[in-house]
């Protein structure tokens, strides 16, 4: 498994991703999970579509800042989430405002929930958000 670039600009920590949750951001438990998540952190945090998703894919998650879309949806909100119309194979950018070290640890935090396939199981929603913690000895 290998560490997502993270990229730092104008005071704030931004990661791009696919989306690889089975019912992208339409799955009401796995908003939730992840809105939750989002309010223990008291900095700003939203995500952007790129222009390629779903439907016109790109081969990697990286984006330019052309191919990032204005409109931003902010993450502590679950509404604003779930209509955001995010889908599976989509790719998103998240940006965690501050660029210290809580701000990245959010931004991983994010993006092992979201690129995991955790939301398989329907009954059983239990997404992973500790995939690139740092475990300290």
């Amino acid at each position: 498994m290998e560490t997502p670039n993270i990229m730092k600009r104008n005071g704030y920590t931004m990661i791009d991703m696919v989306v690889r949750l089975r019912f992208g951001f339409g799955c009401v438990r796995t908003v939730s999970a992840i809105t939750r998540e989002c309010k223990k952190y008291p900095g700003e945090i939203y995500f952007q579509k790129s222009i390629y998703n779903s439907i016109c894919p790109r081969t990697y998650a990286n984006c330019t800042s052309q191919e990032i879309l204005p409109q931003k949806y902010n993450c502590k909100k679950m509404l604003e989430t779930m209509i955001s119309v995010i889908d599976h194979e989509d790719r998103i950018r998240v940006s965690v405002e501050g660029d210290d070290e809580s701000a990245r640890r959010v931004a991983l935090r994010l993006y092992s929930a979201i690129t995991s396939e955790d939301d398989r199981d329907l009954e059983n929603v239990n997404i992973n958000f500790n995939r690139f913690e740092v475990v300290e000895k």
